[in-house]
């Protein structure tokens, strides 16, 4: 009785963890940090909408690197620090024409 009584434990955790704690990751595994609470700040006429490293995310105006007289959003402060490294790179794809939703 024992052993079924921990079975079924076993199986209702296992449910329980694949209920709640599954969640689609990205390619580069962005889910192990929180983003920035959105805000109800509007971005610039002709800034880039979208987070240049995760193109799926909105950039807020908070958070941004000044490149050749320009900014680049980006959604949270670990896409800050990866476009703070190579701002030419991200640039790029912050104003490609996918980023401008």
């Amino acid at each position: 009785m024992k052993k079924l009584f921990a079975l079924g434990c076993i199986m209702l955790m296992t449910v329980g963890l694949l209920v709640t704690g599954c969640e689609k990751k990205s390619k580069e595994d962005h889910t192990d940090h929180e983003h920035e609470e959105k805000t109800s700040e509007v971005l610039p006429e002709g800034a880039n909408l979208m987070c240049p490293v995760m193109p799926d995310e909105k950039a807020l105006v908070s958070l941004f690197v000044e490149f050749e007289d320009n900014k680049i959003y980006v959604c949270c402060k670990k896409c800050l620090g990866k476009v703070k490294v190579d701002p030419a790179s991200w640039y790029a794809k912050a104003y490609s024409d996918k980023h401008q939703h």
